[in-house]
């Protein structure tokens, strides 16, 4: 049974849990159990705080984790045998102060007292700007310490704003750029490495396919060389699929749906028709 880590209380546990689903590695979505079982699939969750990831897999109790990209750095990310971005709930932690203070640059926070869950991270960070500061480590009201005047600052996550507003602050320094990260740790064993493989190859055939089109069309055999120039520098190659007339072809390719709309029109001047496009869930 392979064991994975993650927060089912997190912000970011709406995006992973529809990865995982569009995977088809089916767990339950609301559950206030320690440990969850998925209904297809021979896994389990650990469901831990944010923080504690890192270090459930590390020492083995769990194979596998999802966590904030900062919270891996805080702990170390030598630590593990590898860790990859999966591309959902990208965020900035940031320097925060109140919105009635008169801020210049950076060189404002020498001295002052700032409140962050992640104090190592923000040291390095600080240090890169030759900034000198008081760092204390909260968990929990990091915003409304601020608000109170408990601390100077705080540094923290910014998802939507939402929160900043409503306590009277403001982002006046963006220092790191987070999203969710998947970690693997150093003991997993024989038969869970096995498990281990199948699980990335599901991860990552959903991952490849994300934003991406089957398109398929008919165009005249004159144009062929032209659409492959067209199409090569987009990075992908047309596969013709059979001849449909003595002087056209139907053709195939797989684009991102952003460039698909870029050169529909180019693709109509060869004289491309009966456009088809096709959502693509995996490309295994």
């Amino acid at each position: 049974m392979l064991r994975i880590a993650v927060n089912n209380q997190s912000i970011s546990w709406h995006d992973l849990h529809t990865l995982l689903s569009e995977a088809n590695i089916k767990f339950p979505y609301n559950s206030n159990n320690i440990v969850i079982k998925s209904n297809n699939f021979p896994a389990e969750l650990v469901n831990v705080d944010d923080n504690s990831i890192p270090e459930i897999v590390y020492k083995g109790i769990a194979d596998i984790g999802f966590c904030m990209e900062h919270v891996l750095t805080n702990f170390g990310i030598t630590k593990f045998a590898e860790y990859k971005k999966i591309g959902i709930n990208k965020c900035n932690l940031s320097l925060i102060i109140p919105q009635s203070t008169n801020y210049k640059n950076i060189e404002w926070f020498n001295n002052k007292t700032i409140a962050t869950p992640y104090p190592e991270l923000l040291t390095t960070l600080l240090k890169k700007n030759n900034v000198k500061a008081h760092l204390l480590r909260l968990q929990k009201n990091i915003f409304k310490s601020v608000t109170l005047g408990l601390v100077d600052a705080a540094f923290d996550c910014i998802y939507t704003g939402t929160s900043l507003l409503n306590e009277q602050l403001k982002e006046v320094e963006t220092l790191y750029t987070t999203e969710t990260v998947m970690i693997t740790g150093t003991t997993i064993s024989p038969q869970n490495n096995i498990l281990l493989e199948e699980f990335n190859t599901r991860i990552n055939a959903h991952i490849h396919a994300r934003g991406k089109k089957m398109v398929s069309f008919s165009i005249p055999n004159s144009s062929l060389d032209n659409l492959t120039e067209i199409l090569s520098r987009v990075g992908t190659v047309p596969k013709v699929i059979s001849a449909i007339a003595t002087d056209k072809a139907y053709l195939c390719a797989i684009l991102d749906e952003t460039i698909l709309w870029d050169i529909t029109e180019k693709l109509k001047i060869l004289g491309v028709e009966n456009i088809v496009v096709t959502p693509i869930n995996y490309i295994i």
